[in-house]
């Protein structure tokens, strides 16, 4: 049998476990975010959608932002969702996907949080968490 070769870890740094942990997580946390908005964006897609159509609203500029809402938040979380695989596998290039749908989704969430205080806020702090996530991730990340 041969013998395991043990790797030396110096104080304050992470070893190549924990650097692929911090990856899975990032991968996780994004996977949970982007179905989470991915399926509110469209569910408020529709209910705009559907309700401009039965009360047949003149299209006009709030009806226009509640779309562009909706689109934005779609767009943001498909982002995220797009990146998991390179995520896990540890891809630079899908990090930086995965952080421009998370920065896109809280430059909508924030703003949106006074003027929606039942669900702007919640996922505002869950994009926050996922932004968290991926800036602690981004060291052990190869170039590739």
């Amino acid at each position: 049998m041969e013998a395991e070769r043990q790797v030396s870890v110096p104080p304050g740094q992470t070893g190549p476990s924990s650097q692929a942990g911090w990856s899975q997580l990032a991968a996780g946390t994004s996977l949970f975010v982007g179905l989470l908005i991915i399926i509110m964006g469209l569910a408020h897609l529709y209910g705009v959608m559907v309700t401009a159509t039965r009360r047949s609203y003149a299209y006009d500029f709030r009806l226009a932002a509640l779309l562009l809402v909706g689109i934005a938040l779609v767009f943001g979380a498909a982002l995220c969702l797009s990146a998991v695989r390179g995520l896990a596998r540890r891809q630079r290039a899908a990090w930086g996907r995965a952080l421009i749908g998370t920065l896109l989704l809280l430059l909508v969430l924030v703003p949106l949080s006074p003027v929606q205080p039942d669900m702007a806020p919640g996922l505002s702090v869950l994009a926050a968490v996922n932004l968290i996530v991926l800036l602690a991730v981004r060291r052990g990340l190869e170039a590739g």
